[in-house]
């Protein structure tokens, strides 16, 4: 394949493995970068995060991680869990919209 080809010529005595295992981390480090886009583009107080997970496609575990890394970098916020009436409301709302 074009990129074991590239890194393989890149990097002095790399085998196949070691270009695998940077593919694979590269990926995963691009899914992680994607999933906090995500992340923040939908963090309204709407959606949940498995909202967030079904809209986005990406795995709920990825956007999992994606939002405590957003927490601990104090770009988000946890909100409080909402009462039933407060659920009950939201729902009754959309469904006259």
């Amino acid at each position: 394949m074009f990129w074991k080809k590239n890194i393989s010529t890149r990097i002095p005595g790399a085998n196949r493995s070691l270009a695998s295992a940077i593919f694979i981390n590269w990926l995963v480090a691009n899914r992680l970068d994607s999933a906090r886009l995500w992340v923040i583009n939908l963090s309204d107080g709407e959606y949940s995060l498995l909202g967030i997970a079904n809209r986005s496609g990406v795995s709920f575990s990825t956007i999992s991680d994606a939002a405590d890394l957003l927490i601990e970098a104090g770009l988000l916020i946890r909100l409080p869990k909402p009462t039933l009436v407060e659920t009950l409301s939201f729902i009754v709302s959309r469904a006259v919209e």
